[in-house]
């Protein structure tokens, strides 16, 4: 899948999962820099009725691990130069294994397949 049509099918599943969230008030989506180094693809700002939390999104080709490590370990590295902020991985599939890691590291993930753990 091309990269630029993953980034929209990665975003509608995003706004597909948070349509079902009732204290979500808003959502407001901003593209990452086009730096590289910039740490996450897409801001996504929700406005909670106490609080507004960024949402980092890191979009690959891949959810298997070693893939997931990496973006996980990116997210967590933005997520410090961003404090408060929430990470979330979204590939066309997510592994168990590669599940598991994002749930270890505090990171959330979201599949094509239907797959999802946000928890923030």
């Amino acid at each position: 899948m091309k990269e630029h049509n993953l980034e929209i099918k990665a975003i509608e599943a995003l706004r597909d999962v948070l349509k079902d969230v009732s204290f979500v008030e808003s959502v407001e989506e901003r593209r990452g820099s086009e730096s590289a180094d910039s740490g996450w693809d897409w801001q996504v700002q929700l406005q909670l009725p106490d609080q507004e939390v960024a949402l980092l999104v890191e979009v690959r080709n891949s959810g298997e691990p070693r893939f997931a490590r990496d973006a996980v370990n990116q997210l967590l590295r933005s997520q410090h130069a961003l404090p408060g902020s929430y990470g979330i991985l979204i590939a066309p599939w997510v592994s168990p294994t590669a599940a598991a890691i994002c749930q270890e590291a505090g990171v959330g993930y979201v599949d094509l397949a239907g797959n999802c753990r946000l928890a923030f």
